[in-house]
């Protein structure tokens, strides 16, 4: 059979094997496959054409390019005319193979590897272990992500085949291949059976403002009000009425407000810590002052809530000392703490002072500790009601 003959069948089993019924594609990773595998008659074997197997295994190290391990065996007949011999032949290669359209439906490549050949002839004479070179053209194609088809063409090029059995110079053999056999996608990088992309599911939102419905904590807002990331309407003074139903949008933090956002107007009733002094004393000690400092925050925040609160202060002393000694006494420490609490920020409009001298003991007068408790300046904030 002539070399151009052999040519012509190759390629049209490879149209045959491209055209076959494949309906699904992919992008796979590592294969392999199992072939038939005719050798065709060439005048540089001592034998007729080879029938046999071819097994093969590789890996897709990109997406164009693969690395490719394969064996096969073969087995050649002489029709018993001599001087042709039969044979056999057993082949391992290494190649590569280059795809040209990667997770396509069709694959065509073409590969270019080399191997050990071992070829014996019956009746036996020693084995003939020659390297050899081939190159393949070949298309593959899968009918399913558990099966495809595969067909190539390869020529091979053998050094030293025994060539003294025709009774020629020749060494080396040129050998064109037909192999036709299933593949099998072992690894692939995403599914073999293309799928259509999916559709994004249609987000509603039903009240209009920009947040779709299963992100909104909020589903109902009025058209055109302004909403934060979470659907709700925005609260700029976060007092708990929203902006575009507040009345007065820039109330202090911590202030009660109505259902219009505006303070509204609590009774306050606030006792604070008495404020303690030495005997015959009404300057402050830095315990007094530190506690003062604490008081004139608490009655600056209570006054942000209630405008109309009052600061009443009342001196006491205990015992000692005469009655109207005792009484200028009582009023030298309620100015005192007076005083200090306008310097830390109290209106002095809002404060008043009295005395009641040693008359409202809370303690005995006979120990220390209970005259210490008695000498004091009492502390209170009232507002509405509690005034």
């Amino acid at each position: 059979m002539s070399k151009n003959l052999a040519l012509s069948l190759g390629v049209v089993a490879v149209i045959a094997a491209q055209t076959a019924s494949a309906q699904l594609g992919g992008n796979v990773k590592a294969f392999s496959s199992l072939s038939y595998q005719y050798t065709f008659d060439s005048d540089d074997r001592p034998n007729d054409a080879g029938h046999g197997v071819h097994i093969s295994g590789g890996y897709f190290f990109t997406r164009n390019f693969a690395l490719e391990l394969a064996a096969d065996y073969s087995e050649f007949s002489s029709d018993d005319v001599p001087p042709l011999r039969d044979g056999k032949s057993v082949n391992f290669k290494l190649g590569g193979l280059w795809s040209f359209t990667p997770a396509a439906q069709y694959m065509p490549y073409v590969g270019l590897g080399g191997g050990l050949a071992n070829n014996e002839l019956d009746p036996p004479d020693e084995n003939r272990r020659r390297g050899f070179l081939e190159g393949t053209v070949g298309v593959m194609t899968y009918l399913n992500s558990y099966l495809g088809l595969r067909g190539e063409f390869a020529y091979r090029y053998t050094d030293g085949v025994p060539g003294n059995a025709l009774g020629t110079a020749n060494s080396s053999a040129n050998e064109a291949i037909l192999r036709v056999g299933v593949l099998f996608p072992l690894v692939s990088a995403v599914p073999v059976v293309d799928q259509p992309a999916p559709q994004p599911e249609r987000v509603l939102d039903s009240d209009g403002d920009g947040v779709p419905d299963n992100l909104d904590e909020c589903p109902d807002t009025a058209e055109g009000v302004r909403v934060n990331a979470r659907g709700c309407p925005i609260d700029s003074d976060a007092d708990g009425v929203p902006d575009y139903i507040d009345e007065c949008p820039g109330t202090a933090a911590g202030v009660q407000v109505d259902e219009r956002g505006c303070p509204v107007d609590v009774a306050i009733d606030r006792k604070f810590e008495d404020i303690n002094f030495g005997f015959d004393k009404h300057n402050l000690t830095d315990y007094a002052k530190s506690t003062l400092d604490k008081t004139a925050a608490e009655i600056r925040q209570l006054i942000a809530e209630n405008n109309e609160l009052q600061v009443n202060l009342e001196g006491h002393t205990d015992s000692i000392g005469t009655v109207e000694y005792n009484q200028r006494l009582g009023e030298k420490r309620a100015n005192v703490v007076r005083d200090y609490l306008v310097e830390k920020g109290v209106g002095a409009a809002r404060i008043t002072t009295r005395s009641a001298g040693e008359k409202q003991p809370i303690a005995t007068n006979d120990t220390d500790k209970g005259r210490l408790l008695n000498r004091r300046v009492e502390i209170r904030a009232t507002s509405g009601s509690g005034n």
